[in-house]
């Protein structure tokens, strides 16, 4: 077995990255072109592969039409953490080539006009796979806005899944006041450890092993929200939050949430409510968190100009600030987040 943190293949010649007798790889590629370069015949005996993929562009830089079945490769893990509309002219294509696959995971976000559901995935996908056990999935549509997509309902998706034989299915759907919907399709147990765009919507499922979420929505995070966060993603490490409206519920006398493994936490276009509700210590448990990405407007106000005590405790174990501007700090600002790196 062979771990790459990550990998471009720049020559393309069959001589790079050429191995008779691996049989299992686990890499993380630049574009979809370095994923279809590694399966041209220079991995002959690969069985199993996973690869995460930083980002799947629609035309291939190098033309790469290769049509020959990958007999070997019986594993295939594919992620992507971006964004991409090559579904249907780059993903499906590639998976048509491996007919015998005994495991597949996938995992990415698709723009597209019509929502992935189980009737795609069988007729475009799963009925090339014969000897298919298990499927792993988490896939998220994003529609732009059409008149179809407003009478789609949660079960309609799960009705496309009654004779599914490989998992219980979850779903979600959201629709934005921008004319967007993602709808959410998820294997049950969730075995992933990435989520992006979680909503109120998602509130029946358990994420055990889910340790990079993004949190987004056009409603309100409340309270009860946290706590469920809390208790249903119990390994979360790495937490992105989006959301402009301010909490409706305000109650001061809520019990403090923990978060025993969070390590970082990004306030990406967040109403400073939410700020409040991880770093004042009375609302927020959080012992291994270390880094804060936020804008320094939000950090002065909560704090107080750096004197409020409720935050002091949470904020004094943080070893490093992130501010999208160049901050001149005030005199007392490291007394105040004594641990950060200087």
């Amino acid at each position: 077995m062979v771990r790459f943190s990550r990998f471009s293949i720049d020559d393309h010649s069959q001589n790079i990255c050429y191995s008779s007798y691996l049989h299992t790889l686990i890499i993380r590629v630049k574009t979809f072109d370095d994923c279809l370069f590694l399966l041209d015949g220079r991995l002959k005996n690969l069985s199993t592969l996973t690869v995460r993929v930083s980002f799947i562009e629609r035309s291939p830089s190098i033309i790469i039409d290769s049509c020959e079945k990958l007999l070997h490769l019986k594993n295939f893990t594919l992620e992507c953490p971006c964004f991409t509309t090559a579904y249907d002219c780059r993903i499906v294509r590639l998976l048509h080539r491996m007919n015998n696959l005994k495991k597949l995971t996938l995992n990415f976000y698709i723009i597209r006009l019509k929502v992935i559901d189980g009737i795609d995935l069988n007729e475009k996908t799963i009925c090339h796979m014969l000897n298919l056990d298990k499927f792993l999935f988490h896939i998220c549509t994003i529609m732009p806005t059409c008149q179809t997509n407003d009478f789609l309902s949660t079960n309609d998706i799960q009705n496309t899944f009654i004779n599914w034989k490989y998992s219980q299915v979850g779903c979600s759907i959201d629709r934005f006041s921008d004319g967007v919907t993602y709808c959410h399709i998820y294997s049950v147990p969730f075995q992933m450890t990435n989520f992006m765009y979680l909503t109120n919507s998602i509130r029946n499922d358990y994420f055990q092993f889910l340790i990079n979420l993004t949190v987004y929505d056009t409603r309100p995070f409340e309270y009860d929200f946290f706590q469920w966060m809390s208790k249903s993603v119990p390994s979360l490490k790495y937490l992105t939050l989006e959301n402009f409206l301010p909490q409706v519920k305000k109650l001061e006398n809520q019990s403090c949430i923990s978060y025993n493994h969070l390590v970082r936490i990004r306030f990406t276009r967040a109403h400073i409510d939410y700020v409040y509700q991880f770093l004042c210590h009375t609302k927020a448990y959080v012992p291994q968190l270390s880094i804060v990405k936020i804008q320094y407007d939000k950090l002065f106000t909560v704090t107080n100009n750096f004197t409020n005590v409720t935050t002091q405790i949470n904020c004094r174990q943080l070893k490093q600030l992130l501010f999208d501007e160049i901050i001149v700090y005030p005199e007392h600002f490291h007394d105040y987040f004594s641990c950060l790196t200087k």
